[in-house]
Parts: structure tokens; C-alpha cells; sequence
């Protein structure tokens, strides 16, 4: 499967299911678990990114970024693009996405990364951007491992 096809599903059931159907999320991760992770991280990480991919935001980012926490896929971007590509379309309410962003670099190196990124922004959405992502990291909370 590439990312177009990846693409293509999360748009259909976010369309049709809404991002909350769980049977449909655990019916989707099953499908894509198994997908090349490049295509994988690419087909979901383009609803942040993507002009053509705003329509029925809320949905389908939540979907995507639901997906791309559940499944975890290696980034393949570095810090700096992974966070500049998501800064003018990302629905400021979907957590999963820098919450996916602290499962691959860490907590602590968002943070650090958006706190020092901060004063260099002049834009006031890009801005908002920023400290809407600082402030979904710093509510991380990684997941500590059964003793």
C-alpha cells in the first residue's frame, strides 16, 4: 500500500465514521500496521501538512494522528522539518500529533527545540502554532513500562 491509498482511507472513514469510531480505528491500524513505514508516516503525516488535505480537518487529522500514535512509525524527517511542515495546518486541538512527535524524539527535545524556535517567530499563527505544541508536550506523558 503507498501513501496515496494510505491517504485515501484515512479521508473515507474520516469522512464517513468521524475520527471516534473505534471499531473502525482498531480495524484501520490492523490493516496498517504492516505498511511500509515511510508510506505509512508520509500518508498520515500529510493531513498536517497538505493544502489539498484541509477539508474536514478535525476528522481526518485526529484519524491520522490517532493512527500514527497508535502504530508509531519511524519519522524520517529530522526535528526542525518534521515540526516547520506541520506549523501552518495543523488543528491546534489534536494532541496525537505532538504527542506522536515526543514518542519519536523525546519529551524533552520538543520542548527544547520549540523553546528555542519561539523567539525567532514573528508570525502571530505561527507563534500560536508554537506554544500550542509546547503546551500539548508538556501534558505528555510517556508510558512507563510494567514492573
Amino acid at each position: 500500500m503507498n501513501r496515496q491509498s494510505i491517504i485515501e482511507k484515512i479521508k473515507k472513514s474520516a469522512d464517513r465514521y468521524g475520527a471516534s469510531n473505534e471499531q473502525q480505528n482498531k480495524l484501520l491500524v490492523s490493516i496498517l500496521t504492516n505498511v511500509s513505514e515511510r508510506e505509512l508516516f508520509f500518508g498520515l503525516y500529510s493531513f498536517f501538512y497538505h493544502p489539498e488535505l484541509q477539508e474536514n480537518v478535525s476528522e481526518r487529522q485526529r484519524l491520522a494522528g490517532t493512527i500514527l500514535l497508535a502504530i508509531k512509525p519511524t519519522c524520517p524527517l529530522p526535528i526542525d522539518g518534521a515540526i516547520y511542515a506541520i506549523l501552518g495546518y495543523w488543528d491546534l486541538n489534536i494532541r496525537e500529533l505532538p504527542w506522536y512527535l515526543c514518542e519519536h524524539f523525546g519529551q524533552k527535545e520538543i520542548q527544547s527545540f520549540i523553546e528555542d524556535l519561539l523567539p525567532d517567530v514573528d508570525d502571530s499563527e505561527l507563534k500560536k502554532s508554537s506554544n500550542t505544541i509546547l503546551f500539548w508536550v508538556n501534558r505528555y506523558k510517556a508510558e512507563t513500562p510494567n514492573k
